[in-house]
């Protein structure tokens, strides 16, 4: 399982780690005009967050 989070959200990111989640990659989108960095997180096996 993966997902994206904004680079930013710290609350967000940190909740992601405490549950195993590892960064795995990094782009920049475009959100009302605004560029903005997000982060992927990765689980290699998702039924450890169970």
């Amino acid at each position: 399982m993966m997902l994206w989070v904004l680079e930013d959200n710290r609350r967000a990111r940190r909740f992601y780690e405490s549950m195993g989640g590892e960064q795995v990659g990094q782009r920049t989108t475009t959100i009302g005009g605004a560029d903005l960095t997000e982060v992927s997180y990765g689980w290699k096996d998702i039924a450890l967050i169970a």
